[in-house]
């Protein structure tokens, strides 16, 4: 089978491909969940909970 990518884009386009095939973490409902009654029952002044792998990740981050 032929590649739907043009020659021409193959070099932008294996990166991408390379992404989609070994995705990073991500959020699943059990993890919103968790969030969401971490954040009703904590009786902190705390405003952020992130929910999953990535977004405490991100948190870390920022």
């Amino acid at each position: 089978m032929r590649s739907p990518i043009p020659a021409a884009y193959s070099d932008f386009a294996a990166p991408i491909f390379a992404g989609y095939a070994n995705p990073g973490p991500t959020t699943r409902e059990s993890d919103v969940a968790e969030a969401v009654w971490l954040a009703a029952t904590d009786p902190s002044d705390r405003l952020r909970y992130p929910a999953g792998a990535d977004a405490v990740a991100l948190a870390k981050a920022a």
